[in-house]
């Protein structure tokens, strides 16, 4: 037989099904291009095929489960772009049901479990809302802006690299001393044209240590960057949580390459996302960090305002909220 393993563990029991239906091949080949399977407007069917067969070992395990309670998903490549906050189960959104991570296998687990990020004291704040050569990003500038008064008024440290200044060395030399790490910028990858995962921040030209692109690749990050142990990293930028095996174990992406750096955890997207609903979300998000909240609790308690209607019609489309996840822990 052919199909989905999956697996299921949990204190007292667990399970191993194998799971298929008919097209499973072809809708995860879909997956693999989320943003083509968005705009072809086929998301949302592809999901319910993908919900009503994996939840179906485990649904009524899910149903005993309190929406304060965690769900690990470690999945594989085929599943790695799936949006799991949105599959519906019989009492509603998954994201309603239960607080949800991924974790990549159990060596990543151990690591995000040993390093899981603690309270609060500190934020670098990255933005790049007007690029050389990526088209503008107007709501970038506002995002920084907005998660900076939100730091300043709940008394934390707060540093702000904006545009001419958000440059690679700069987050380089200052990463390393901060609880988060905030990016709000394009994403780029394209494997078809040479093109490495990256962040495009603002290139830079000194006298002294010559020109500097700003493309801050996951090479980049894994060779140079240095992470305060467990901080919190936020990509807020399009397709930021793309991966794929890369060979030797080790995964290509700008999400695993944060975590060889040292982060405890990493907000992602998993396609395009529009920047005006984007500083909303953020600061929503960044009001439940600031008040205790774990990284994984505040995106569902975010993700959950969404889906009430709480912060307004652009952020209740689930396909704007499901784009978010969480890697780690959390």
């Amino acid at each position: 037989m052919e199909g989905i393993w999956t697996y299921s563990f949990w204190s007292d029991g667990g399970t191993l099904d194998l799971v298929s239906w008919p097209g499973w091949r072809e809708d995860l080949k879909r997956l693999e291009d989320p943003d083509a399977l968005r705009e072809s407007g086929a998301m949302w069917e592809v999901l319910e095929r993908l919900s009503q067969h994996l939840l179906v070992p485990v649904q009524e395990r899910l149903e005993a489960m309190a929406p304060s309670d965690r769900l690990l998903i470690s999945p594989s490549q085929a599943l790695m772009h799936v949006p799991f906050a949105g599959f519906r189960t019989r009492a509603g959104m998954l994201a309603e049901r239960v607080v949800l991570s991924l974790v990549t296998g159990a060596g990543l687990f151990e690591a995000c479990f040993d390093r899981r990020p603690g309270p609060i004291s500190s934020a670098l704040l990255v933005g790049v809302h007007q690029h050389d050569y990526r088209p503008a990003l107007p709501f970038a500038r506002d995002e920084v802006k907005r998660l900076e008064r939100l730091f300043e008024g709940s008394a934390r440290k707060v540093r702000t690299l904006l545009d001419r200044e958000a440059t690679a060395r700069a987050v380089l030399s200052a990463a390393a001393t901060y609880d988060v790490v905030h990016f709000a910028c394009h994403s780029l990858w394209s494997p078809e044209a040479a093109i490495r995962p990256q962040l495009a921040l603002s290139p830079e030209v000194d006298r002294e240590r010559g020109e500097d692109s700003g493309q801050l690749t996951d090479w980049r990050i894994v060779g140079e960057l240095r992470l305060k142990p467990g901080a919190l990293v936020n990509l807020s930028a399009c397709q930021s949580a793309r991966q794929k095996e890369g060979g030797a174990g080790v995964r290509d992406g700008l999400v695993p390459a944060f975590f060889r750096a040292g982060a405890g955890a990493v907000i992602a997207t998993l396609w395009s996302i529009r920047d005006a609903p984007s500083p909303c979300f953020q600061a929503a998000l960044y009001e439940h960090l600031l008040a205790g909240q774990s990284p994984a609790d505040a995106l569902a308690l975010t993700i959950r305002r969404c889906i009430r209607g709480e912060l307004g019609p652009a952020l209740e489309d689930p396909l704007v909220w499901s784009a978010f996840v969480l890697h780690g822990v959390g």
